[in-house]
């Protein structure tokens, strides 16, 4: 039996982010949502990968103002194209409060 890769998730609903991630920035900032919907994130993270991740999901976490248990980065853990799993929020819900930090911190 050919065994896939793909993991089965447990149904929650919630948001799916597609984030291009910037790191050894001044400040951490949303700095657009492009008309694909990818969103630029910059963060004052000084590596990529793990330590990365956690600054992401911190960072998500206050400005989609969700638990950051809420948040996992699903792909790209060692890349700066990442998509993010969003639990318990409406995709227009975290566009909105994404929207609202353009450019902001």
């Amino acid at each position: 039996m050919n065994q896939s890769k793909h993991r089965l998730h447990d149904g929650r609903h919630g948001a799916a982010l597609a984030i291009r991630l910037i790191t050894k920035a001044k400040k951490n900032q949303v700095v657009s949502v492009k008309e694909d919907g990818t969103v630029h994130i910059q963060l004052t993270a000084k590596t990529t990968g793990k330590q990365a991740n956690a600054a992401l999901i911190d960072y998500l976490a206050q400005v989609l103002a969700v638990s950051p248990e809420k948040i996992e980065v699903v792909g790209g853990v060692l890349s700066n194209d990442k998509l993010v799993a969003v639990t318990d929020i409406e995709p227009a819900q975290a566009q909105e409060r994404l929207l609202q930090h353009v450019g902001l911190e």
